[in-house]
């Protein structure tokens, strides 16, 4: 069994606006089992995040303070189909947490241990995680006159991915690859243009109820 952890401070300062404070940290137990025609690989994860930041009259995060935590359990497992010829790499990842709940992440591909020819590929989905923008929260601008809630209730971006390529062995101190990419992104977020002014409007992901202005 092997037990790892991780600690990472962010510490963000951006004048008239506000500073944060952002504490990371992770612990991860995984666990392998090898045989003839499988390398099985399973663990669990658990990560707690502190987010403090110091508002000012400018902008503001309600409430300052948030901490979130996400929990997981995963499990890869190669398979030989066909030895030095042929591998097949299935895994999954469910995850909990305390903004969307119950997700998961399967991967697939045939990347294969080293040989001195291979093609390989992959497919690969991910969802994003939960942001302090947009779980839990509330900004306010009074200077801009604008105020946004945020929801419990946002769509998580998801994003599917497909790797394919071939790899040469040239001699053993020497490898050459290719590789292309295809990521396919949906429920993405973004701050659109309205018009050459340069005003914005904020598009949310479905669940997500719009910023609207403040009446004075």
């Amino acid at each position: 069994m092997k037990l790892q952890a991780y600690y990472d401070r962010t510490h963000r300062r951006i004048p008239g606006s506000f500073t944060q404070n952002l504490d990371t940290y992770d612990v991860i137990s995984s666990t392998t089992s090898a045989g003839a025609a499988h390398d099985l690989v399973m663990g669990l994860g658990y990560r707690l995040v502190e987010d403090d930041v110091v508002n000012t009259p400018a902008n503001a995060f309600l409430p300052p303070r948030v901490g979130r935590a996400w929990s997981n359990a995963f499990a890869q497992d190669e398979i030989t189909l066909q030895k030095d010829r042929l591998h097949l790499t299935l895994g999954t990842k469910v995850e909990h947490n305390n903004g969307r709940g119950l997700s998961s992440s399967p991967a697939r591909g045939s990347p294969g241990r080293p040989m001195r020819n291979r093609r390989f590929g992959a497919r690969f989905h991910a969802r994003s995680g939960p942001r302090r923008a947009s779980i839990a929260t509330s900004t306010h601008q009074p200077r801009r006159r604008i105020a946004s809630r945020a929801s419990n209730n946002v769509v998580s971006e998801k994003l599917m991915a497909y790797e394919l390529g071939y790899r040469v062995q040239v001699d053993p101190q020497l490898a050459l690859s290719l590789a292309t990419f295809y990521n396919d992104y949906e429920d993405l977020r973004s701050l659109e243009p309205l018009d050459r002014r340069g005003r914005f409007r904020l598009k949310p992901a479905a669940g997500c109820a719009a910023s609207r202005p403040e009446r004075s």
